[in-house]
């Protein structure tokens, strides 16, 4: 069965992954893809240059959605499987066939949704209902921690202990990266055009050089117990010690942009 998208890939079991079998679909094909989204509930958001393609099966299938011309745009789905979009410096929510206009915002303002609600960055936070619910400082990254806290990251890096409707700044000044992730520990795990990663054990306040050098790390993805997975321009490469030391997958060497993982389904 093919289960990759465009120039991404399917596993069912992210734990085999130097031993699984890796296949192109044909779905999407040839498509520049801008975004990859997903939540628990199984449904999978691809965001191309024109298009919008869903999976509502774990990537067992997908469908052709919606025609979106914008290359900065980005969905959500949340937990009843709604959409909402960042098109062309606005943010709706689809109902029906149509597009419902909720706020104005900044093209590549981050989009994220934990806790029933949808956080837009640099205008708000948002109930399911779309009611705003608070003000929210603009983000190129917003995790969850292990506590529930949310930790964001945009001119500075702050923190929220009440689901985003207060921010404390805990480092005031911007840190430059591609990518970040969370592990279930609060590790934190940052990614650069260098090819490095770096690792910070107290919120980003000191770090520790990893044992990968690579080309640029385009995504870092946890998938539990102490593995983690790191997208780079040269294949994808995977840790199972924390971060410590890096090995190759047998994915082919090429140039990957975006993976995520829910309920064990690595894409």
């Amino acid at each position: 069965m093919k289960k990759v998208l465009i120039i991404i890939a399917l596993m069912l079991s992210a734990s085999s992954l130097f031993a699984q079998k890796w296949e192109r679909s044909n779905i999407g094909y040839g498509a520049q893809m801008n975004g990859i989204s997903c939540n628990d509930k199984g449904t999978f958001i691809v965001n191309t240059k024109y298009s919008i393609y869903l999976s509502k099966d774990f990537g067992e299938s997908w469908q052709y959605h919606k025609e979106i011309i914008d290359q900065y745009s980005k969905t959500i789905a949340d937990e009843n499987n709604d959409l909402y979009y960042i098109y062309y410096s606005n943010f709706y929510k689809e109902v029906g066939d149509s597009l419902v206009f909720i706020d104005s915002c900044s093209n590549k303002a981050g989009l994220k949704y934990y806790f029933g609600r949808i956080y837009l960055g640099g205008v708000g936070v948002y109930s399911s209902k779309s009611e705003k619910l608070a003000t929210m400082p603009n983000f190129t990254e917003l995790l969850k921690t292990k506590n529930n806290d949310l930790l964001l990251f945009g001119d500075s890096v702050r923190i929220s202990l009440d689901s985003g409707i207060t921010w404390r700044a805990i480092k005031e000044n911007k840190l430059l990266f591609n990518t970040v992730e969370i592990d279930e520990l609060n590790n934190l795990y940052f990614g650069y055009n260098t090819g490095s990663i770096q690792k910070s054990t107290d919120t980003a306040k000191t770090f520790v050089a990893s044992g990968l050098s690579l080309s640029r790390v385009n995504c870092i993805k946890d998938i539990g117990n102490g593995e983690l997975l790191a997208a780079t321009t040269k294949g994808l490469m995977k840790s199972t010690d924390r971060g410590d030391t890096w090995k190759d997958t047998i994915l082919p060497d090429t140039k990957i942009k975006h993976i995520v993982y829910s309920n064990g389904i690595l894409i």
